[in-house]
């Protein structure tokens, strides 16, 4: 497998603790996404940053779990990394 191909675009937001009255879950996704535009921007750099120097999966996982142990906020909000369908979860608020 190519690593550079992959690109993790599609974003997966779980919705936690929120207040706001939508009754559309897309639009609150939508909300969340551009009310947290940086952070998800830096989540997949970092995710596509690891596949183009050609990390391995487990690799870039292992890379996932220290960052969050070491109190980082960009890897804090990863929650999933689906790497056979290009799909990042992200915990947004």
């Amino acid at each position: 497998m190519n690593y550079n191909q992959l690109k993790f675009v599609v974003i997966h937001c779980i919705v936690v603790r929120l207040s706001f009255g939508f009754q559309n879950e897309d639009i609150r996704k939508a909300y969340l996404i551009e009310a947290n535009a940086d952070l998800v921007t830096r989540a997949m750099a970092a995710i596509n940053t690891a596949v183009a120097n050609q990390m391995s999966w487990p690799e870039i996982e292992e890379l996932v779990d220290d960052a969050k142990q070491s109190g980082d906020p960009t890897a804090k909000i990863i929650q999933g990394i689906k790497f056979d369908i290009n799909h990042l979860t992200l915990l947004l608020k």
